[in-house]
């Protein structure tokens, strides 16, 4: 469901009513700048969200547990990552102006990085079972495409973690799977 808001003074309030956890994206803008994007877990409960002006990218979050524990996310990966910055920034530039030959030089070590990324988001994971933002690292940062894998992680989160539309569309992607695999008997 899309929404917009007014903004007075650089503040805006949003009330959303929600009966479960999801996944949203928050942009400025029709076609916001680099850093002008925030996607995020969010649960019923009151939720803050403080940037500097049409930078969402390293806006933090406050007013709810799930909101600390996505900063503390945020903050791990960016620490752990914080080596790979100029590499990444050149490869954005690169890729916004489409040099292919910037790009093709710097792609070593930014697949280097994403793989360390992903490695990242799978330590933050099993660290952290009952928080129903793992869901969301599960979903959008780890990806596992394997069905059984799949089922792997979700086993590992608490009862906590999963009621959330992200667990529940998780799960349902594997039951479908078990439900239409081939060699399976009707």
């Amino acid at each position: 469901k899309q929404d917009s808001v007014v903004s007075k003074k650089g503040k805006f309030e949003f009330n959303l009513a929600l009966e479960e956890g999801d996944y949203y994206r928050l942009m400025i803008g029709k076609s916001p700048v680099r850093g002008g994007v925030k996607f995020f877990y969010l649960q019923p409960g009151l939720v803050k969200i403080k940037g500097k002006k049409s930078l969402l990218l390293n806006a933090e979050m406050s007013g709810s547990k799930f909101a600390e524990e996505q900063n503390d996310f945020k903050k791990y990966i960016d620490r752990e990552q914080k080596k790979y910055e100029p590499h990444v920034t050149n490869y954005t530039e690169a890729w916004e102006k489409n040099d292919t030959a910037s790009m093709a030089a710097l792609r070593p070590k930014y697949r280097e990085w994403s793989s360390a990324r992903k490695e990242l988001y799978r330590k933050w994971f099993m660290a952290h079972p009952s928080s129903p933002v793992s869901a969301m690292v599960l979903m959008y940062n780890i990806e596992e495409r394997n069905m059984e894998k799949l089922q792997e992680f979700l086993d590992h989160l608490q009862p906590e973690a999963k009621q959330n539309a992200l667990a529940k569309q998780m799960q349902q992607r594997i039951e479908t799977a078990k439900a239409t695999a081939v060699g399976k008997l009707a």
